[in-house]
């Protein structure tokens, strides 16, 4: 008994502490779905190939714990800087099949950089 009752306080104290940090976000917010830290928004610019407009969610990469929230809510802070300068890139966040492709240019430029 005395397990669960720490394991709803623990539980709880999560809880509000992410609702804190999204009070304190403006352009995003974190969100816990499948055991997992997601953060959300309305004000990404487009991915490449995507209309304008749509609501898109970043995995974190972290577990809905404690520890996992302290590392969601630095990358959710400078995300949410980011989106507020207009520095934002997709091209740090997608990965594998979404990834941005690099041009023959970009390659070229990236070569002569390392070789040179």
């Amino acid at each position: 008994m005395i397990l669960g009752f720490c394991e709803g306080q623990m539980r709880e104290a999560f809880g509000d502490q992410l609702r804190v940090t999204n009070a304190h976000l403006e352009k995003c917010g974190l969100r816990v779905k499948g055991g997992k830290v997601y953060l959300r928004s309305r004000h990404f610019p487009p991915k490449p190939g995507h209309v304008p407009g749509k609501q898109y969610e970043l995995a974190m990469g972290v577990s809905a714990s404690p520890a996992g929230l302290k590392v969601a809510i630095a990358k959710a802070k400078a995300i949410d800087s980011d989106l507020m300068w207009g520095r934002f890139s997709w091209k740090h966040h997608l990965r594998g099949k979404a990834a941005i492709p690099e041009t023959i240019a970009q390659w070229v430029e990236r070569y002569e950089e390392h070789h040179w």
